[in-house]
């Protein structure tokens, strides 16, 4: 953890935020919160499907949610699990369930990103 936490101190100096992508946030998560590694939070998988999230959906859930019980910023990506979930149902697990600060969405045209939006709308409107 030495190289890691000298970046994560040089990027502090410079004035910047730190956030660690990591795709086994079931894993990884423990390990750099039990070494006390200075950051800001989290960019990680988190879909319904469980796609991408290791080492299980569940572990993952369980590390995420103590790291934002923490105050650790968490970005989702991978929310639609390459296009197997339905926009809605996607955003609705990523922002109710897990209850993430925010995520990515990638999309391929305007129109995928207007309905994405739309989506998001809707959702914040129900609750």
């Amino acid at each position: 953890m030495d190289l890691l936490e000298e970046l994560v101190d040089r990027i502090y100096e410079l004035g910047h935020k730190v956030l660690l992508g990591v795709h086994h946030a079931g894993a990884s998560i423990p390990l750099i919160e039990e070494e006390k590694v200075r950051i800001n939070g989290y960019v990680t998988p988190i879909n319904k499907l469980g796609v991408m999230m290791f080492p299980t959906q569940q572990e993952a859930e369980m590390m995420i949610g103590k790291a934002s019980s923490a105050g650790k910023l968490i970005i989702g990506i991978k929310p639609l699990a390459g296009g197997r979930i339905e926009p809605k149902e996607a955003l609705k697990y990523v922002y109710k369930k897990v209850k993430v600060d925010s995520c990515m969405i990638g999309v391929s045209s305007v129109k995928e990103a207007e309905e994405d939006f739309q989506t998001v709308r809707s959702i914040s409107e129900e609750y």
